[in-house]
């Protein structure tokens, strides 16, 4: 039988523990690491398409709400469909009271038509400036009309400060009762959204919620109709600012853009070619049409994808982290909201901590096994010697070069094995030293990662601006407390604060002193409801809202008149407010018990009416909702 050397029968073994060890150890750390990344992007990305979607729900409510309060207008009789000055007047003071709505219209079956727009497009503003002769930006306001007397003819007029048409910009040849959002109004019996459509006088996206109105006989008379252009939508997503090279996008399942926060248009143009939608997988942007190319692979119809998910795609060597997740609303509305991460966005970090780690593990290796060496020289030589003194002994050689004096040789034996014992127990202790400093490692990333998600939580319920709670906050509380005065049948109120003339105010002071001023009147106003129960918050631009739980409408109306009374004694002044010299607010008070037979929506839509009355009446006051009625 082969012989084999004691010193390496000592040394394989610990050479095998100490390279798997450190091997097991270093593999860990960068599996946790990578997980841990990917949480933290999967996080980061759920809070980019919350922001997406509180986003959505602001800027489309408005619109709905402002196409339901035309149709209750008209049936309430408050609005004569049959006096196109009456429509004028009614359809401008909605669009200047609101930042929000573009393209507000009504038109009917005899091909007449009022619409007031509001310029969002750069190509259009320095057309509509070359026709005019006059310095225009955007947000300002132009008026077309089709009448009777000039049919299929839409002009488009600059208007003055009571929204009449003071100069003619140029005309448009147009049969209003041919146009996409005309015709899908005219389908539907009820309010909602049209496809997705190219408008005619420039390149650009656009949507339109709609719905008929009807003469006295009940015979469909004309349609009301209030568009949106996708553009102002592409502008926000180029405007996330959640990853170094994150992207996001809107889908329609069809697999046509909506909009990209890329610089990418959502459509093609061909010369001597109507424009056409682009389909994501078509897009000359390689991330989205990754994404795309990969959503088909998986689902095939993107309209399967009933529920938030996580997919990764591949990329030039790279790997993308994308989530999706549906949007839909009541009113038809059914889009993707896709947000893109790459992954070497958060893995450059731990590819500088995997070198060091294998650093780390290659000399602590090193170190090992010298170390091993040495103690296995030490731990072979007495046992050697042992041998070669029991040889002596079985030959009758008491006395040897090992034992000249005849020594007891199994006391040094019993001490080298002693040293040998020490030796290995020193080599563990070592080694759990080692492991726990990268745990530690571990734990710190651990707990950095924590404290990052943490802080991310609170900034999602949380205004940036004004520090106080957001429309996602405000969307999340009310749902609890409709619930709870269910179960409870208590009295459930509302107010919906917006401060007057705010736009003319950022006009004349600029954004930095309409920051300031917004800080100033969110602070303020949080102050006055005194309960723990009660939650103020931002509703968006410069519309604030209060939630007040266990309180009817008097009690309310009480807290309204405080919160009136609170602003105007700031004494901010406000010179271009056309009611005062100082900022001031108009309030809308609503008060439910919930109940089966309604909804939240219903106490929202009701003080959003009440605050649209106290706007039409002269601003500055307090509207309590009640069912409008037209004699009064």
């Amino acid at each position: 039988m082969r012989q084999v050397s004691l010193k390496l029968v000592l040394i394989v073994p610990l050479v095998l523990q100490v390279v798997g060890a450190v091997g097991l150890v270093g593999y860990l750390s960068y599996r946790s690491s990578q997980n841990a990344v990917k949480n933290l992007a999967y996080q980061v990305m759920n809070q980019a398409s919350s922001r997406i979607r509180d986003r959505l729900d602001l800027v489309l409510q408005e619109q709905q709400q402002a196409l339901a309060f035309n149709a209750q207008s008209i049936e309430q009789g408050t609005l004569k469909v049959n006096n196109p000055e009456a429509i004028r007047q009614h359809l401008w003071q909605q669009i200047n009271s609101s930042s929000f709505l573009m393209h507000n219209i009504i038109a009917n079956e005899q091909g007449e038509e009022v619409n007031y727009v509001r310029f969002f497009s750069s190509d259009i503003i320095h057309q509509a400036e070359i026709l005019s002769g006059e310095t225009l930006r955007p947000g300002d306001i132009v008026l077309g009309t089709i009448t009777l007397n000039h049919p299929n003819q839409r002009v488009y007029s600059l208007v003055d400060r009571q929204g009449k048409a003071r100069k003619t910009i140029y005309t448009v040849p147009v049969d209003v009762r041919t146009t996409p959002w005309y015709l899908a109004a005219k389908k539907t019996t009820k309010q909602s959204w049209s496809p997705i459509f190219i408008y005619r006088i420039m390149p650009a996206l656009a949507i339109g919620t709609g719905m008929p109105f009807y003469n006295q006989e009940q015979k469909k008379h004309g349609v009301l109709s209030v568009l949106l252009a996708l553009t102002d939508l592409g502008t926000f997503l180029k405007q996330l600012d959640f990853s170094p090279s994150g992207q996001a996008f809107i889908l329609e399942p069809s697999g046509n853009l909506v909009a990209t926060s890329t610089t990418e248009l959502p459509f093609i143009r061909q010369q001597s070619k109507p424009l056409t939608r682009l389909a994501a997988t078509q897009s000359q942007d390689p991330v989205t049409r990754a994404i795309a190319v990969q959503l088909k692979q998986d689902y095939g119809n993107l309209a399967k994808i009933q529920t938030k998910t996580f997919l990764s795609a591949p990329l030039a060597h790279k790997k993308l982290l994308a989530q999706v997740e549906p949007y839909r609303d009541k009113y038809g509305l059914n889009w993707l909201l896709v947000t893109v991460i790459p992954e070497s966005d958060f893995m450059e970090e731990i590819n500088n901590n995997k070198k060091t780690t294998i650093l780390l593990c290659f000399f602590t290796f090193v170190i090992t096994i010298g170390f091993g060496l040495v103690t296995t020289h030490w731990i072979a030589k007495p046992i050697k010697q042992l041998s070669e003194t029991s040889k002596a002994i079985a030959q009758g050689e008491w006395k040897t070069k090992n034992n000249q004096n005849n020594q007891v040789f199994h006391v040094q034996m019993i001490a080298e094995i002693r040293t040998f014992a020490d030796s290995l127990h020193s080599m563990a202790s070592q080694l759990k030293t080692m492991f726990e400093s990268l745990e530690n490692q571990v734990k710190e990333r651990t707990a950095e990662l924590v404290i990052a998600n943490q802080k991310l939580e609170s900034l999602a319920n949380l205004d940036s601006l004004t520090q106080i709670a957001n429309r996602r906050r405000f969307d999340d509380y009310l749902a609890l407390e409709w619930l709870r005065h269910q179960r409870e049948k208590e009295p459930l109120s509302l107010i919906l604060i917006d401060i007057d003339y705010f736009k003319k105010y950022n006009d004349h002071y600029g954004h930095q002193r309409g920051d300031d001023c917004l800080i100033q009147v969110a602070q303020t106003l949080a102050k006055v409801p005194r309960r723990a129960t009660d939650l103020f918050a931002r509703y968006g631009g410069e519309e604030f809202v209060a939630i007040l739980p266990n309180t009817n409408v008097q009690q309310a109306l009480m807290v309204a008149e405080s919160m009136r009374e609170a602003i105007a004694a700031l004494k901010i002044p406000h010179l271009k407010s056309e009611i005062n010299k100082t900022i001031t607010i108009s309030l809308g008070v609503a008060s439910l018990i919930p109940s089966p037979e309604n909804n939240l929506e219903d106490l929202i839509q009701q003080a959003d009416q009440a605050l649209y009355q106290a706007k039409t009446q002269g601003r500055d006051r307090i509207i309590i909702y009640q069912k409008f009625n037209p004699s009064l």
